[in-house]
């Protein structure tokens, strides 16, 4: 049998309903707090990069129209990559695996994104 120090029979410590549970909801909100933070951070860097490239490229008609061409863009760019990164991460939680099947889930949410608009 298991026999730990001394010749004693080592006895499996039950864990209690509660603990099994709380040790659920913390999985949970772990999982849940990666994907926010990988759609939030995802959107975030682009957005930037696309509003001022698209601020750049919207310049010949003027502050208004540079400043209405830089927040489509960003937002574009934004909204695909955070598709990409949530989705992503969401594949990498639900399957409890990181491969490459989490990229072509994300990459199929930002091509939908982009094909939306």
């Amino acid at each position: 049998g298991a026999r730990g120090r001394g010749g004693l029979v080592a006895k499996a410590k039950a864990v209690p309903v509660e603990d099994a549970h709380a040790v659920k909801v913390r999985k949970i909100a772990r999982s849940m707090d990666q994907v926010i933070g990988a759609t939030l951070s995802g959107y975030v860097g682009p957005w930037v990069i696309g509003m001022v490239i698209g601020s750049v490229t919207g310049a010949k008609g003027g502050f208004k129209a540079a400043m209405a061409n830089g927040v489509k863009t960003g937002n574009s760019w934004g909204i695909m990559s955070a598709a990409f990164c949530g989705l992503e991460v969401l594949a990498k939680e639900i399957r409890g695996t990181q491969d490459k099947w989490n990229n072509m889930v994300g990459a199929c949410g930002a091509g939908a994104c982009a094909n939306m608009g």
